[in-house]
C-alpha cells in the first residue's frame, strides 16, 4: 500500500506533508540517499526492510547505507543484501510479511533488531557530525512553562498544551493545540531550547462536516498517538524521526530549518494492524 492510499485509508489531511491541503502528499520522498528511510524488522530482528513502491522514491545507492537508527536508541550496523519484489500477501506491512513486500533489503551485522521497534536506515551524509539526542519523558510541565512565549511567537491562544519529551539536557518538545478559529483548527509539535524554538505545524482539514485530523479522532487532537523514532543533532540543525500511530502509522523525518519552523523531508507509512 502507497502512502497515499493510506492516507486516503485514514482519512488524514494532506497538510501532514506540506501544510497545504490541495498539495499532494508525494511532495515529501520517502526515501532518499541524502538522508535515508524509514524500515521494519523481520521477524528474527536480522534483516531490515525499506518499503519501496512503484511510483514513489527509491534509494538509488543502497549499497552506500551502513547504520539504522532504532527506537529507544539502538544503533544496528547494516548492510545491502538486495531489492525484493512484491508476491502475494495479506497487505499487512509487518514482520510477517517481510519476505513478500517490495523494497531494500539490509542485513542486520551483530546486535539484532527489535520486531517492535521502529527503525530508519540513514545516510552517511545525514550521520556526519550528528550526535544521537537520549530521549526521555518530559517532566511536566516541560516545555508547557513555556506557554505564553508560544502564544506570542504564533500571535494566537494556546488552548492546550502537552509536554511530550526531552531532547539530551537542553531541548523539550510539546504538542500544542491553538485557539480554534472560525475557519481554521491548529496544532503543532514545538522544540524549545535555549538559543531556538522551531515548529511544525498540524492543521486540521473538514472531514464529513467538521475539522479533524484523522476520521477517527472524533475532532480532537491525540498527542499520545505520536513517538519519536530518533533524534539527531548537528550544531543547531535537529533531525527527528517521528510516528504516528492510527489505524496505520505514518513516519516523517523533520529537519529544523534556519528560522523557527521543521521542513518534512522524509515519509513513510506501515499498514500493519487491521
Amino acid at each position: 500500500m502507497t502512502v497515499r492510499a493510506l492516507i486516503a485509508g485514514f482519512g488524514l489531511s494532506i497538510t501532514l506533508c506540506t501544510g497545504a491541503l490541495t498539495t499532494a502528499c508525494a511532495a515529501v520522498p520517502g526515501a532518499t540517499d541524502a538522508y535515508g528511510a524509514f524500515a521494519f524488522s523481520s521477524q528474527d530482528g536480522g534483516r531490515l526492510l525499506v518499503r519501496e513502491v512503484a511510483g514513489e522514491t527509491k534509494l538509488k545507492r543502497p549499497e552506500n547505507i551502513k547504520t539504522a537508527l532504532c527506537s529507544d536508541g539502538q544503533r544496528l550496523k547494516i548492510r545491502f543484501l538486495h531489492r525484493q519484489i512484491e508476491r502475494e500477501n495479506s497487505g499487512h506491512e509487518n514482520s510477517e510479511n517481510f519476505d513478500l513486500l517490495e523494497g531494500s533489503v539490509f542485513k542486520v551485522v551483530g546486535a539484532k533488531a527489535d520486531p517492535e521497534k521502529d527503525c530508519f536506515v540513514a545516510s552517511e551524509a545525514m550521520l556526519a557530525g550528528s550526535a544521537a539526542l537520549p530521549v526521555k519523558a518530559s517532566s511536566p510541565p516541560g516545555a508547557c512553562v513555556q506557554r505564553e512565549k508560544f502564544a506570542t511567537l504564533r500571535g494566537r491562544g494556546v488552548a492546550q498544551c502537552w509536554p511530550f519529551v526531552r531532547l539530551g539536557t537542553t531541548a523539550e518538545i510539546a504538542f500544542l493545540e491553538f485557539t480554534r478559529l472560525p475557519n481554521e483548527v491548529l496544532a503543532s509539535f514545538v522544540l524549545s531550547n535555549k538559543s531556538r524554538t522551531i515548529f511544525k505545524d498540524y492543521p486540521a482539514a473538514v472531514f464529513d462536516g467538521e475539522f479533524t485530523w484523522r476520521v477517527e479522532d472524533g475532532g480532537e487532537f491525540h498527542p499520545e498517538a505520536f513517538h519519536i523514532v530518533f533524534a539527531l543533532q548537528r550544531g543547531d540543525t535537529f533531525f527527528i524521526g517521528l510516528r504516528w500511530d492510527g489505524e496505520g502509522s505514518y513516519f516523517s523525518l523533520l529537519k529544523s530549518a534556519r528560522g523557527s519552523r521543521f521542513v518534512e523531508v522524509g515519509s513513510g507509512s506501515q499498514y500493519c494492524c487491521s
